[in-house]
């Protein structure tokens, strides 16, 4: 028997099973970076499994390259000028 927590809906239709994974907001980060130079974000306990996300919550997120490392995340300026960055970090 497993153990956790369900919620269903007035139909008995499961809508949060536990059992299940469940993505978990880890970090958030924020920054610029200049074209020619990247930025790397130290993160504890991060690696590149497939169990975490990111999302750049900036209008111009396709000026960067965000690339996610094993232990850090790498912020990389794609056209000229300096950039901003917002990186949410989530645990899947």
């Amino acid at each position: 028997m497993s153990y956790g927590v369900q919620i269903f809906d007035a139909l008995g239709n499961t809508t949060l099973d536990t059992n299940w994974r469940l993505v978990k907001f880890s970090a958030f980060y924020s920054g610029s970076v200049t074209f020619g130079s990247s930025v790397t974000i130290s993160v504890t306990g991060l690696a590149n499994d497939g169990t975490w996300g990111y999302n750049n919550s900036v209008e111009t997120a396709w000026e960067i390259q965000t690339t996610l490392n094993t232990g850090s995340i790498t912020v990389t300026a794609l056209v000229s000028g300096t950039h901003d960055y917002k990186l949410l970090l989530f645990r899947i």
